[in-house]
């Protein structure tokens, strides 16, 4: 029987023991600790109670002095309650015994000593394990704040140097030989050696890729893909079917092996490994938890700098094709600028746009266009060093910058390299395209001295050379600035004319070249500046059009010119031809015919007495839209001239089939038709014969000279429009001619 008792103390002594190894939650493991515990109370207690033996009732004594020092309350809730239970079950037995305490009894006290002895300093073991547990787990928390504290500032200028730090922080703290990040290459087939930190002592890796064979690492790479831990305790147990990985692990000298998964997006990054070398180190389960903290930090400090990238990249790089956008080309630009401020060199700025972009996208779609767009961008980059850069402006428009540069015969020179780039054509879904490009240069510093100073004057520049001819670049001048600010100084001006009452109308009577009575008039806009005086039709007209004023404008200037017509009738003078220029942008708006018979309603004008001039190059127009648009003004009864007639383009077949009225011969014809054999008495005498025999009026304007008139009478000319009879007029002076003439008839 005692040797039972002594068995079976022996074996809650093994069992508590081997607890500590079991892999079993930190909980399981101390309900059962505190069951045997509680467990050995009544059996020691109740097996040598008829010894009489006082020492055994220390035993439960000592057990609870003892679990005081356990964080497990019900530790003590359990042995008091056992140790209570078993002595009132002693107190209701009351056995009477009498001890005869010979050696046998001493040396039963001295085993029992000794057992206690031995459960105290087990437990001493374990209550200093738990304290280097708590002091590990402190630690542990100190380092995760610090490296959390570290990747609030990551960015990608940064982040390589936060994660190495993080290296070191958690390879320090977590007492291994080397802490590395490994990434995966596309196929996932080999690990490449990023960063490393190694412990004092320890060599760095050797062997920078890591093979990883699929029949040899299958099963670590699935614990990857599954975003678990990969924890080799001991290399040298390794089962036969990893053998790749312990000859791996073992040329690395590693003997306990710890890599984490580092995942983003559902895609497997890389890992981080913790190794091992000097002593096999065993990590228990919290500790492997904890790893994965680490590495969502360092996983959520990528996102935060990828989703940053993204940004910059959204903000700065075209998505078409990569390259800069204006805002990333302007910032390098100002960045260079600082930098020639001490070098004393140049930075050109060149401003491309396409010329015959839209005929690729009329071809072969705007996808087509995108493929010639990426092209063009990948042939200028390839044109340059790679110390310049190439920028997308938008739409079929580009940027590079030049720096670096000694004198303009280099930057003539990287003119003509660049423009040589669209000599080759650029194959586009099966088809070839040759589209050749205008370019601007500005050079700092005598065009500007900041970016987005450059880039205007290279943008100017590069439409004086699409002025030009196209295809040719033009080089920034003092007097291409000039014209600029005397542009810009109208444009702003104009824009303000209207409503300033700055614009007005003078009209130059049209004389029937038979009887020499006014038959018409033609309204011509002025604008009279209240600081610059009068300033040329020639200059602000083409700024209209550019600008889209021409359109507010025109209107005022068909409604004027028709309410002066009504204005002139209602005085009683004779109803005369009112003739308004059409330009060719006011022609495009679709909502042209509504708006002259509006106007034709609000002013009460016969539409009779209303004549529309055009220009040939709109008479020429294929479109259909022209032909419907000419035939429903002709429907309302308004009459249709051609302006400038023999000045551009225009097909016979194309003028026969117009609705036309009347031809007005160009001025730069007139003016030498007086001489024998000149080319403009020829072309003068077969625009007259042209119109006769297309049934139409001829009218020839800038007559100023009677030789002028009697070689126009002779021709068959209708009606003459010149300084000859009246020069442009305000509608007071005008309206006195008109009275007059009437006076004189009567």
């Amino acid at each position: 029987r005692a040797i039972i008792f002594y068995m079976l103390l022996f074996l809650i002594g093994n069992i508590l023991q081997l607890l500590q190894h079991v892999s079993i939650e930190n909980e399981i493991k101390d309900s059962i600790f505190i069951f045997l515990i509680s467990l050995s109370v009544p059996v020691i207690i109740l097996e040598t109670i008829s010894e009489g033996s006082i020492t055994v009732w220390a035993i439960p004594l000592t057990f609870l002095m003892l679990a005081v020092i356990f964080n497990q309350r019900k530790m003590i809730y359990y042995l008091g309650v056992i140790t209570l239970l078993t002595q009132i079950f002693v107190l209701i037995m009351a056995p009477r015994e009498m001890v005869l305490v010979d050696g046998f009894a001493y040396a039963v006290r001295l085993l029992i000593t000794g057992i206690a002895l031995l459960i105290a300093l087990y437990v001493n073991k374990i209550y200093i394990i738990r304290l280097e547990q708590n002091e590990t787990q402190i630690n542990y928390q100190k380092m995760v704040s610090r490296i959390s504290t570290n990747f609030i500032t990551a960015t990608e200028f940064n982040l390589v140097d936060k994660i190495k730090n993080l290296l070191v922080e958690s390879g320090t703290t977590l007492g291994v030989d080397r802490c590395s990040f490994y990434v995966f290459d596309q196929g996932q087939k080999t690990m490449s050696l990023r960063y490393e930190w190694c412990n004092e002592g320890i060599e760095p890796t050797k062997l920078k890729v890591w093979n990883l064979p699929q029949n040899a690492f299958s099963i670590c790479m699935q614990q990857i893909k599954e975003n678990e831990i990969v924890y080799i305790p001991e290399v040298e147990v390794l089962d036969p079917e990893v053998f790749v990985i312990k000859k791996e692990l073992q040329e690395r000298h590693i003997r306990t092996f710890v890599g984490v998964p580092v995942k983003i997006k559902e895609k497997e990054l890389g890992l981080i490994s913790y190794e091992s070398l000097k002593e096999i180190k065993v990590w228990r389960k919290e500790e492997l938890n904890n790893l994965e903290i680490i590495v969502n930090i360092l996983v959520d400090a990528i996102r935060k700098v990828e989703a940053e990238k993204e940004v910059n990249y959204m903000a700065y790089y075209d998505s078409l094709t990569g390259l800069p956008n204006r805002v990333l080309f302007k910032n390098r630009v100002e960045n260079c600028i600082q930098l020639a401020k001490n070098t004393k060199k140049m930075i050109g700025v060149f401003f491309i746009d396409l010329d015959s972009f839209r005929g690729v996208n009329d071809s072969v779609g705007h996808g087509g266009g995108d493929e010639l767009l990426k092209e063009v961008g990948a042939r200028l980059t390839n044109s340059i060093s790679d110390q310049d850069m190439v920028a997308r402006f938008g739409g079929d428009k580009f940027l590079i910058k030049i720096t670096d540069i000694s004198d303009m015969e280099e930057i003539h020179h990287i003119a003509e390299k660049v423009l040589g780039t669209f000599k080759k054509p650029v194959l586009v879904r099966g088809q070839e395209f040759f589209t050749g490009a205008s370019m601007g240069i500005a050079v700092y510093p005598q065009d500007g001295e900041d970016g987005e100073t450059l880039i205007k004057n290279a943008e100017l520049a590069m439409y004086m050379a699409k002025d030009k001819g196209k295809n040719q670049y033009t080089v920034c001048s003092p007097e291409i600035k000039e014209d600029l600010l005397r542009k810009v100084t109208l444009t702003n001006n104009l824009f303000r004319a209207l409503e300033r009452n700055e614009l007005l109308l003078h009209y130059q009577p049209q004389v029937d070249i038979a009887t020499g009575e006014i038959i018409g008039v033609e309204a011509l806009l002025r604008w009279k500046h209240s600081e610059l005086g009068m300033i040329s039709p020639g200059l602000f007209i083409p700024l209209a059009e550019q600008t889209g004023l021409i359109h507010p404008i025109g209107q005022w200037v068909l409604e004027t010119a028709c309410r002066q017509s009504m204005e002139w009738q209602s005085k009683g003078l004779t109803p005369i031809r009112m003739s308004v220029n059409l330009s060719l942008e006011q022609f495009k708006n679709p909502y042209l015919i509504r708006t002259i018979t509006r106007t034709l309603n609000k002013t009460g004008l016969n539409p009779n007495y209303l004549e529309l001039e055009i220009t040939e190059s709109i008479a020429a127009e294929e479109a259909d839209s022209v032909l419907e648009t000419l035939h429903k003004l002709k429907d309302l009864g308004i009459s249709i001239a051609i302006d400038d007639f023999g000045t551009e383009y225009s097909s016979l077949s194309r003028l026969k089939a117009l609705p036309m009225d009347r031809i007005k011969i160009a001025m730069e014809f007139i003016h030498g038709i007086t001489e024998e054999k000149s080319r403009d008495r020829v072309i003068a005498e077969i625009i007259i014969k042209l119109a006769k025999s297309l049934g139409l009026k001829v009218i020839a304007e800038g007559v100023e000279t009677e030789a002028q008139v009697e070689f126009l009478a002779e021709q068959g000319c209708d009606e003459i429009q010149g300084y000859y009879y009246y020069k442009p007029m305000a509608k007071e002076e005008l309206e006195k001619v008109l009275i007059s003439g009437i006076e004189k008839a009567n």
